[in-house]
Formats: structure tokens, C-alpha cells, sequence
């Protein structure tokens, strides 16, 4: 038991690494994420867009109706 309780401290002790590999895998996700990320936002900043000018062509479209009727009577 003794032994396990060495192995166990040494181990602690030790610096955690990580293979190369797993590093380069690693960096790649992130990076992949951060490029997702960035097509995120622009997607949104564009569809946001979007809105607001079918929004305005909308209430464009209304008040000129409500002229048209104000113009009836």
C-alpha cells in the first residue's frame, strides 16, 4: 500500500503534459471555433440588417396606407 501511496504522490507531483499531437488537434479546434464564431456574428449582423430594412419597408408601407385612408375621408 505503502508503494501505491509513492506512486500516487510522485505522480501528483509531476507536470501534466499533453502530446504534440493532441496539442496540434487541440489548436485546431479552437481555431476552428474562433472562425466559426466570427461567421456567427456576421451571419447575425447581417440578418439583424435584414429586419431592420424589412422592418422600415413595413412601416413605410403603413404609413403610406394610413395616408391613403387619411386621404379618403
Amino acid at each position: 500500500m505503502a508503494d501505491l501511496e509513492e506512486k500516487m504522490a510522485y505522480m501528483k507531483n509531476q507536470p501534466s503534459t499533453m502530446l504534440p499531437e493532441k496539442e496540434e488537434v487541440l489548436n485546431a479546434a479552437i481555431s476552428r471555433v474562433d472562425v466559426l464564431e466570427q461567421e456567427l456574428q456576421a451571419t447575425k449582423k447581417e440578418e439583424l440588417s435584414k429586419a431592420v430594412s424589412e422592418n422600415g419597408l413595413v412601416e413605410s408601407g403603413k404609413e403610406s396606407d394610413g395616408k391613403k385612408a387619411s386621404d379618403k375621408e
